[in-house]
């Protein structure tokens, strides 16, 4: 009984571990995230702009799935 114990204890150790790494990954990617977004956010300039071009009654651009 006590060999079972130990195993079980052993199998909880690893899934903390594990939980532990997959949170430190998700830390990570979600700071990629934010620094690869941060710039998409920042007000346009006029060169930007001007390669984007302007939509219908001069609002900005819209991706094509825009139904406006």
């Amino acid at each position: 009984m006590a060999a079972q114990g130990a195993t079980l204890q052993n199998y909880n150790n690893e899934l903390v571990k594990c939980v532990d790494d997959l949170k430190e990954k998700r830390e990570e990617v979600n700071k990629a995230i934010l620094k690869d977004v941060r710039p998409h956010n920042q007000p346009r300039g006029t060169a930007v702009e001007g390669k984007r071009g302007r939509g219908c009654w001069g609002r900005e651009w819209h991706p094509p799935t825009c139904t406006r």
